[in-house]
């Protein structure tokens, strides 16, 4: 599972996952997961891609 070290990884981490899904890239799920440790690292490297690509 995806767990940031530091508390500042971790509201880095939430703030992108909450912008993203106010612009519509990402659903909400994600987030859920993710504040219930159950994002993969997996899934986080690829919300980050698409969070990216989608900025575009």
């Amino acid at each position: 599972m995806f767990k940031p070290s530091s508390a500042t990884l971790k509201a880095a981490y939430e703030k992108l996952l909450t912008g993203a899904i106010k612009d519509g890239a990402i659903t909400a799920k994600w987030l859920t997961d993710f504040k219930a440790d159950k994002l993969s690292l997996d899934d986080a490297l690829a919300l980050k891609v698409i969070v990216d690509q989608r900025k575009k």
